[in-house]
């Protein structure tokens, strides 16, 4: 959804000591990671070096050569840093761009139109790997490139695919100009690093992916910077588990039956051989990591077993251990009530959602089953006698913030989007804090369905928070990094410890005067011993630091080089082992429906819409589905969603049904499908990106062919 963009008010950029000591390097012409507290004012160091910049090319004649590309990892971030741009550097044509805007111009003319572009990183990476040569963007339109949270340079995360094309360009086309490269972080990590020479090659890795010259950290003003920068009380409360936990009980004997069933359904033989390895180290522990791990890994050899009726026995029966884990992760840090909620819209979903006359007996069974002990969870649910102690302790810490500050706004991060539902739910409900008026703040990366958020939803959160209206956010990581809440000055981790960057992020985010960072621990679980390691690794990462700015030139650029190096050979096998399993023009796959085995159509027959979704252009397939009305037929991307779709065999949800240029077109989602190539070998893909085989752009002639046929959806 596009976001008006309102006229903000100029303001002049006014940099402390510190902050000119960070900008230094990057001003000098350096590739440079800048790594500095949160709320040391990192943006507006930013800001700073992407001023000098513009300016000495105006100066030098060259204005409207110069640009300056500002990259995020999140699209609440890009308004928020636009927003910076735009007032304080107005005299320059800025724009953003992001995943949830549409009909906006490909990426290389708004570079070409502005001089400051900030954009989501997956934009850029689309733009430099558009196959369109009209769209294709190319590193050398910008001469400086910044990327917010740069500790993301690793792996295979955008930031990184930008590097990676960043220095293929530079080692391949040496004569061709790329830009300069800065990077904003409050913490690099130290990886998996068990001591610090570990620690010292993580940080060296960073600035090989960044290609930076040097790491640039406050030294001469820093006592300025401690003036500046809050840091706030860190306090560890932990508290005990629920004495007596029935609900806990009945749930995990439900799961015991469920994968006992699953054993009995499975005839252990050559082609069962991977299932029965992944049910063999079934973790006893339900509700914890390595559970909800173990049910993700069941879904691979599940989808490849040849027999479609024990496929969907046992799909139905993991589908079901998820929802009752997910049940028992919220029962453990809300109510029993919330996780009874979740079960009933989770499982009842099922029900009503699937044609009954359609089940197979696994299926009813499980059916069955909840409903067996659906008055026990329910009884359970509204008895008072099993209160969590958790909550009692968050309803002190937040009733003891409020009655010393009656103006104090709270951020309680948790560990999942569900929680955020349940922890909302119980603020509301409870007496003494519903005046506190609660609210989620989860990302963009899940449907609304399912918890997830747009970014007007997120943008008007973060604005009622600031104003008061909300007191107090439950929020996921997606506030952690970044997002300025200066008004904050209570953090809450809520049973919920990842690392020593997270730590770093989360307890920034308590910005105002007096703030608190408190850790709500549970005894027993080890949260209250992560954070002590987390502490220990941001020292480490402290020292490592400091050992990397010692390297004499020579020695860090050699080190650098070494690192570059073995990162391309490493993309440039990845890249030859990608087109090797991607199939020509001339071998196919059969879709298959992943929970009947039916077949739905044909590799050949699909084809994209602005590279992203996927249609299906044969008219023969209407015949093989029943469309029903969308709950929620809105407009996105040119599309107008009318329908949702479902195998007309057993009603399994394909996809949906939407209106592009006049015709109706089935939008398949390529994870409700199992692809099965000429030799009978099956694949599960999750994601259009992991396809093994290539897929055009609709044509003209495409649709020519669609509105002329009888048998195909007709558009309105």
């Amino acid at each position: 959804m596009d976001i008006t963009i309102p006229e903000v008010e100029h303001k002049e950029l006014e940099m402390r000591n510190y902050q000119l000591e960070l900008a230094h390097p990057a001003i000098n012409g350096k590739n440079t990671i800048i790594c500095a507290p949160t709320g040391s004012g990192k943006t507006h160091v930013a800001l700073k070096i992407a001023k000098n910049h513009l300016d000495k090319g105006k100066r030098s004649g060259n204005k409207g050569f110069d640009k300056v590309i500002f990259l995020v990892n999140k699209v609440p971030l890009a308004k928020q840093q636009h927003d910076m741009f735009r007032q304080y550097l107005s005299d320059y044509d800025s724009v953003m761009v992001h995943g949830e805007q549409k009909d906006t111009p490909p990426l290389k003319i708004n570079m070409a139109k502005n001089d400051i572009v900030v954009l989501t990183a997956q934009i850029l990476v689309d733009a430099l790997n558009a196959e369109d040569e009209k769209e294709r963007a190319s590193l050398s339109q910008a001469t400086l490139m910044i990327f917010d949270e740069c500790h993301h340079t690793n792996k295979g995360h955008p930031y990184n695919q930008i590097m990676g094309l960043y220095l293929d360009e530079r080692v391949d086309h040496r004569d061709n100009p790329l830009p300069q490269v800065v990077g904003l972080t409050a913490s690099l990590g130290v990886g998996k690093a068990k001591n610090i020479k570990e620690a010292q090659r993580h940080i060296l890795t960073l600035c090989a992916n960044l290609d930076a010259d040097c790491i640039s950290t406050v030294n001469k003003a820093l006592g300025e910077l401690m003036d500046h920068v809050n840091v706030p009380n860190r306090e560890v409360k932990t508290v005990p588990s629920r004495d007596r936990d029935p609900f806990t009980s009945t749930i995990e004997d439900i799961i015991r039956l469920i994968e006992k069933q699953m054993r009995t359904i499975v005839d252990i033989n050559e082609e069962t051989k991977a299932l029965d390895t992944v049910l063999g180290t079934c973790p006893p522990q339900k509700g914890s990591d390595p559970y909800t791990q173990w049910i993700s890994q069941l879904n691979k050899p599940i989808v490849q077993l040849p027999d479609p009726k024990v496929r969907r026995r046992l799909k139905a029966c993991r589908n079901y251990l998820k929802e009752y884990n997910v049940a028992l992760i919220i029962n453990n840090d809300s109510r029993m009530k919330d996780a009874l909620n979740h079960l009933n819209q989770e499982l009842i979903k099922n029900v009503t959602h699937v044609d009954q006359t359609h089940l197979v007996d696994t299926e009813i069974w499980l059916q069955q089953l909840f409903q067996e002990k659906l008055p026990i969870l329910t009884k359970l649910s509204s008895s008072t006698d099993y209160p969590n102690p958790k909550l009692e302790t968050l309803k002190a810490l937040l009733l003891e913030a409020y009655r010393v500050n009656s103006n104090t706004r709270g951020i309680i991060f948790v560990k999942t989007r569900d929680l955020t539902v349940a922890i909302q739910s119980w603020i509301k409900e409870t007496p003494a804090l519903k005046h506190l008026n609660p609210e989620r703040l989860t990302g963009a990366g899940a449907s609304v369905e399912a918890s997830g958020m747009t970014l007007t939803h997120q943008v008007d959160v973060l604005e009622y928070f600031k104003g008061g209206k909300h007191k107090v956010i439950i929020a996921t990581s997606v506030a952690e990094e970044g997002l300025d809440i200066q008004a904050c000055n209570l953090v809450i981790k809520y049973v919920h410890v990842t690392n020593e960057i997270a730590m770093v992020q989360s307890r920034g985010r308590a910005r105002a005067t007096g703030g608190k960072f408190l850790l709500l621990a549970e005894s027993g679980k080890g949260t209250a011993e992560k954070e002590r390691l987390n502490i220990f690794r941001e020292e480490m990462m402290n020292r490592a630091i400091k050992l990397v700015q010692q390297m004499q030139g020579a020695e860090f650029i050699e080190a650098r080089k070494k690192m570059q190096l073995e990162a391309k050979m490493e993309r440039s096998l990845a890249a030859r082992a990608k087109k090797q399993h991607r199939l020509t023009s001339e071998e196919e796959y059969e879709l298959r429906c992943l929970r009947c085995d039916v077949l739905a159509c044909i590799s050949r027959d699909f084809r994209t819409i602005q590279k992203s979704h996927h249609v299906v252009v044969d008219p023969e397939f209407k015949e093989k589905t029943e469309v029903l009305p969308h709950p929620k037929p809105v407009k996105y991307d040119n599309f107008q969603k009318t329908g949702k779709l479902f195998c007309k065999a057993c009603k399994y949800d394909w996809g949906i049904e939407a209106i592009y240029k006049k015709a109706k077109l089935p939008v398949l989602k390529l994870d409700s499908f199992i692809l099965v190539d000429i030799r009978e070998n099956r694949l599960h893909c999750k994601k259009w990106k992991d396809a093994p085989f290539q897929t055009p752009e609709l044509g003209i002639e495409d649709l020519q062919i669609l509105l002329n046929s009888p048998t195909f959806w007709a558009g309105q």
